[in-house]
């Protein structure tokens, strides 16, 4: 019986598990990397300001296309009505939140996740399964939500909005995910929100699966932006 061809079989062998371990150590020690940097970069929107002067500029840096911006627009005019009801109202409702420190962390910005993600879990509600942004005429007050307790808002604005290639759209495509409880698909870089084999990046493409998902999207928008000028303004609920 000869040995070398067991003897080459077993070089063979080794070098191929030497080259697996070599190939899993590296994807480890890559993914820590991507994890430390993740938490180095800077939010590109970090310094939005949420004034009526800066409502376009900051729709289309979310990711809104151009006719999408104007109906967002209207919604805001709609929202901020000359008697400045709906005003009056979030800040009264911002003044009487119960839990006064983590809505501070989540609308004034001291948290690692930004307020246009954060306030989701205050502006979003779920109805019968559909999340979708709130009547502010049927509520008598902001409350964290229960249905943001178990929902990966956070892993949604880290994977999309810290990115090492942040896309244009990542708000509205953060946004649109959350509000179809598709956290999993943006975590996993699936189905729309992926790239390659996995699924291809389209805004386009979730609006026509998802019909209806962009007025939600905008609704919110409008809504947490209007929220937001309250909160923000001299003497508003974060400047106190």
């Amino acid at each position: 019986m000869k040995l070398r061809p067991w003897i080459l079989g077993a070089f063979l062998l080794a070098g191929v598990g030497v080259n697996f371990y070599l190939l899993v150590d590296e994807r480890v020690v890559e993914s820590e990397k991507t994890v430390r940097h993740r938490v180095e970069r800077v939010d590109p929107l970090l310094d939005i300001m949420y004034t009526k002067a800066n409502r376009k500029g900051n729709l289309q840096s979310f990711g809104l296309a151009e006719a999408e911006v104007k109906q967002a627009l209207t919604r805001l005019e709609d929202l901020d009505d000359a008697q400045e009801r709906n005003r009056s109202m979030l800040a009264m409702f911002l003044d009487q939140t119960g839990d006064q420190t983590r809505l501070d962390r989540d609308f004034c910005g001291s948290g690692q996740v930004r307020p246009r993600y954060a306030a989701l879990a205050y502006l979003i509600n779920d109805e019968g399964g559909k999340r979708k942004a709130l009547s502010l005429r049927r509520v008598s007050g902001l409350e964290y939500e229960g249905w943001a307790k178990t929902a990966r808002i956070a892993e949604v604005y880290g994977e999309l909005e810290l990115a090492t290639e942040r896309k244009p759209d990542a708000t509205v495509m953060g946004l649109a995910a959350i509000l179809l409880g598709m956290e999993q698909e943006v975590i996993d870089h699936s189905s729309h929100w992926g790239e390659g084999l996995r699924g291809r990046w389209s805004w386009d493409k979730v609006k026509k699966d998802n019909p209806g998902i962009d007025e939600r999207v905008i609704e919110y928008l409008a809504l947490m932006h209007l929220s937001m000028e309250v909160a923000t303004a001299e003497g508003g609920f974060c400047n106190q």
